[in-house]
């Protein structure tokens, strides 16, 4: 019995399911296959049309094959469509 001050159900985890969450619930993910890869931080990323300009900062790359460490870079991109 509950009083009307006392909302129903609370403190009750008979709700909740006994399993324990695993890696058996984690969903794979798939990432393309890439031989130059870029990962850092950003200060600012600025796009006019289809050229992209970034601000990087503390990151390192791995480009053709050969891997680099550096605290700041600019990168300018140009995307088309084909």
């Amino acid at each position: 019995k509950t009083s009307a001050n006392q909302p129903t159900g609370a403190g009750d985890d008979d709700d909740l399911d006994d399993e324990e969450l695993g890696s058996d619930d984690d969903e794979e993910e798939h990432e393309p296959e890439t031989e130059n890869l870029i990962v850092c931080q950003y200060d600012k990323v600025t796009r006019a049309k289809a050229k992209w300009k970034a601000h990087l900062k503390h990151g390192c790359m791995l480009v053709d094959g050969l891997e680099y460490v550096f605290n700041r870079a600019n990168g300018d991109m140009n995307f088309t469509n084909t």
